[in-house]
């Protein structure tokens, strides 16, 4: 999937792990985690989504 930052607004693409929808704000990770989350220490894969963000509530 194609994730932007919330800190910098830049675009990066990540393997989604854990089936996240378009608009979801989510958890990535990067290097050899990422790998790791994919169950593959030798792919060549370098961001993987491994979390979704619950919604909150403004107050």
């Amino acid at each position: 999937m194609v994730v932007e930052s919330e800190a910098d607004a830049t675009s990066f693409v990540a393997a989604d792990v854990v089936g996240a929808g378009i608009g979801e704000r989510v958890l990535v990770v990067s290097g050899s985690t990422a790998r790791r989350a994919l169950g593959q220490d030798d792919c060549a894969a370098d961001c993987a989504i491994v979390g979704i963000i619950d919604p909150t509530e403004k107050a």
